[in-house]
């Protein structure tokens, strides 16, 4: 039978595997007692804004194909692609001699009517007045002539023939007389000479727009206060008529053209402001107001069409450039805020999360409110100062955690974006 210390001797080799499996228990058991190391979210009181963001193009009240009837060479350019015209401006002009010859005819044929009507009102008439009034005082004077010769033959003074000559006297009178009554009649306003001049003013005026109509389809103009597309010809082209020439943006109020996702149409309301952004100057935005929310949704895409106005718009805007659009829905000043990243089935019916109590994981159902970037209000649920294990550990409801160093909701007071 060995002796004790034979017995000590064949059991000093255990010792140190033993005191070392007596170590790990001791060390797994106070790991397993502090549970495992998650990643926490810390819910705070805070400023929240829920803003949405779309991206749309400038548009203007109309654009339009600008040509003209008549085929011609194109003669003068006078404005090119981003100019910004004014209504009735030239912006091309083709030959026009033959038209230019005819309008000139007609001009002059307008002045020489013009004329003639002011002869007839200011010297025919007067003239032919004062000329009936000669034949008149004429036919005077041969009456009483010819009654002073009657009298002088029934005393025997005189022949007989003398009478012949005084009548025929009389009876010319008498015709210079009716003449003349015809040419002041036929001056006055409502006379035959007083309307041939005004007829012939009349028709020459008419020839005289036609000619100007005929010159000015030869010349394309602004038809409103707008900006030049683009030009399609050059000068000495020769065009066709109906020929698209230029393509034109009418001036006015303008719009941005959006498409929103339809889940947001409850918070689009004509009258809602926001900021806008060209792409092309990002670092100078602009004020926009909700115009108009389409009655319809697009089926294929799930988004409704919304217009902004632009009330102020800036000196660099123009027609069909990409601008980003933001509005403001909704704003909390003082809210329970939790990253989302803390929130489990964010975008589902049963949002919930994994809250921290006891040093153990406790799956909680939350209500959200304002959503913000990378955050949410949680309207019911948990406290502002609550510990949340973030959604991407896999952690169980009811195992026991313990914290890596917790962060503050990120972002805290900017507002949100959501697409």
């Amino acid at each position: 039978m060995p002796t004790l210390n034979q017995l000590r001797t064949r059991l000093r080799p255990w010792r140190l595997p033993v005191a070392f499996v007596l170590a790990l228990v001791l060390l797994i058991g106070w790991m397993l007692s502090r549970g495992k190391e998650v990643e926490l979210r810390s819910a705070t009181r805070q400023a929240i804004a829920q803003t949405l963001i779309a991206t749309g193009r400038v548009e203007t009240p109309a654009q339009v194909q600008l040509g003209l009837p008549v085929a011609g060479i194109v003669e003068t350019l006078a404005a090119k692609e981003g100019s910004i015209v004014k209504q009735g401006e030239l912006l091309i002009a083709l030959r026009a001699d033959e038209a230019r010859a005819s309008l000139a005819a007609a001009e002059a044929a307008v002045v020489e009517a013009r004329a003639r009507l002011r002869q007839v009102e200011q010297v025919a008439g007067p003239v032919s007045s004062q000329q009936q009034r000669q034949a008149e005082e004429n036919l005077r004077v041969a009456q009483r002539e010819y009654e002073r010769v009657e009298a002088m033959i029934a005393q025997g003074f005189v022949s007989p023939s003398r009478r012949d000559d005084a009548r025929r006297i009389l009876q010319n009178a008498e015709a210079a007389l009716a003449a003349a009554r015809s040419q002041a009649a036929a001056n006055l306003p409502a006379g035959s000479e007083m309307a041939a001049a005004a007829s012939r003013l009349v028709q020459a005026e008419a020839n005289l727009r036609a000619a100007r109509a005929r010159m000015a389809n030869h010349e394309l103009r602004a038809p409103a206060d707008g900006t030049v597309l683009s030009r399609e010809v050059n000068v000495g082209d020769i065009t066709q008529a109906g020929r698209v020439l230029m393509r034109f943006a009418a001036g006015g109020t303008l719009r941005i053209v959006t498409q929103m996702d339809e889940k947001h149409l409850a918070r689009l309301k004509p009258g809602v402001a926001g900021k806008a952004v060209a792409d092309a100057y990002p670092g100078q935005p602009f004020d926009v107001v909700i115009d108009y929310v389409a009655p319809g949704v697009d089926a294929q895409r799930g988004t409704v069409e919304v217009k902004f106005s632009v009330p102020q718009p800036p000196a660099f805007l123009r027609p069909d450039m990409t601008v980003s659009v933001e509005i403001v829905v909704a704003r909390k000043d003082s809210a329970v805020v939790l990253p989302l990243d803390a929130i489990h089935a964010a975008e589902s019916e049963s949002p919930w999360v994994l809250r921290v109590r006891d040093g153990r994981a406790e799956r909680v159902a939350v209500t959200l409110g304002v959503r913000g970037m990378g955050a949410a209000e949680i309207a019911k649920g948990i406290d502002a100062g609550e510990l949340v294990v973030t959604a991407s550990e896999p952690t169980q409801p009811g195992e026991r955690v313990r914290g890596k160093a917790p962060r503050k909701a990120g972002l805290q007071g900017a507002p949100g974006m959501t697409r």
